[in-house]
């Protein structure tokens, strides 16, 4: 319906037209409403928030890389946590 024989058809070139329309006025209210930035950025700090808590609360924060800790002063050096140099995936035999 909006390819035939891989071109585009009539109603195809519409919604791409429309589309490139659409993103363009997006861009336009991004760039010139203060406003509009403000509540995009608010939009994106709530779900990156949502993100973090399901990291903390799945993953425990191990789906990452881990520094090591620096030694502590006078003692020996201390390692990271296991699996940690895995992304937070311990080996284990298969049962």
């Amino acid at each position: 319906m909006l390819s035939r024989e891989g071109h585009p058809t009539g109603l195809g070139d519409a919604c791409a037209h429309y589309g490139r329309i659409f993103k363009t006025l997006h861009l336009l209210q991004f760039l010139h409403g203060e406003p509009y930035r403000r509540m995009i950025t608010a939009q994106v700090n709530v779900s990156e928030s949502r993100h973090r808590v399901a990291r903390k609360i799945c993953f425990n924060n191990r789906g990452g890389t881990q520094a090591a800790l620096p030694p502590e002063p006078g003692g020996p050096a201390r390692r990271p946590p296991a699996g940690a140099q895995h992304g937070g995936v311990v080996d284990q035999p298969l049962l």
